[in-house]
Order: C-alpha cells, then structure tokens, then sequence
C-alpha cells in the first residue's frame, strides 16, 4: 500500500511544506478540469489532510493550517465571473471553496481573466487587470513572509 500512497504522500507533503499555494486553471465546460480533479482526489486525504470521526456530531475536520491560496482562473467569457450574467455556470469556484475549505485552506483569493475566445479589448483589459493583482498580490505577500521570518528569527534568540 505504501508505494499506492508515494505520489499522494509527495503532494500533500508539499501542501503542508508550502507558504503559499497557487493554482492556475481555466473553467472547462462549466466547472474543474480533469487534472485538476485528479490532483484534488490525491491530496483530500483521511488521516492526512482531514479527520474522520464518525461519532462526533461533526465527523469531519480540517487537518491543514490555513495559507493564502491565491487561484488564477481563465474563462472563455468573462461573464461565467461574479456579477456576470452567466456566473450562475460557474461551478469552478464553488468546487474549489468547498474542496480548500474542507481540508483547511480557507484563505482563498481568486485572480480571474475573461474574454479569451473573444480575443478583444475586454481580454486586454482583463489580463492587465489580472496582472496588477498578481502583482498586488506578491507585494503583500513578500511583506508578510520577510515579518513573518525576522518574528521568528527575534523569538529564536530569545
């Protein structure tokens, strides 16, 4: 059974071992990509990555510390986003929410482009918009890690 685990063991080891967590992926035909599925079926673990306890009143339980997971998302058009007349098809964000969610990680931000198959100036406008996030984004972050490590490097003195 162990050598059955290798790949699912490397992945959520990489889950945990990771600061941040960043996926990249498109809406196809309404919600994840296979892969995408694939990858979650080996990383939401029993005894890994969430508890399972039958008798209690609420048998499951996170096992993840929660870590800022940044998502990038790609729809053929823009309004599959909130706020667009097609949102309501957007099974991506709702699946990815509950999956994170149920093994702890429920700092999610998404980072959404739109508008590839139309290919005008509301893709344009979109990719620059989603640029200026990424970039937002890993300011904040680059901050947040340098606190975070000169906090533990003053408490291991100490």
């Amino acid at each position: 059974m162990g050598a059955a685990l290798q790949v699912s063991d490397s992945l959520v080891d990489e889950l945990v071992a990771a600061d941040c967590v960043v996926l990249g992926t498109p809406i196809y035909n309404f919600g994840m990509p296979a892969q995408l599925k694939a990858y979650f079926d080996q990383v939401v673990r029993v005894g890994r990555t969430f508890a399972f306890a039958p008798g209690d009143a609420e048998p499951y339980r996170p096992l993840l510390a929660s870590k800022p997971v940044i998502v990038v998302t790609a729809a053929g058009d823009g309004s599959m986003h909130p706020g667009g007349a097609l949102y309501h098809l957007n099974y991506l964000e709702p699946h990815l929410l509950t999956v994170l969610g149920f093994i702890g990680l429920t700092d999610t931000t998404f980072v959404r482009v739109g508008y590839d198959e139309f290919q005008d100036d509301r893709l344009k406008r979109s990719l620059s918009a989603a640029e200026r996030t990424i970039d937002e984004l890993a300011t904040a972050m680059s901050r947040k890690f340098a606190e975070n490590s000169t906090a533990e490097r003053i408490t291991s003195r100490n």
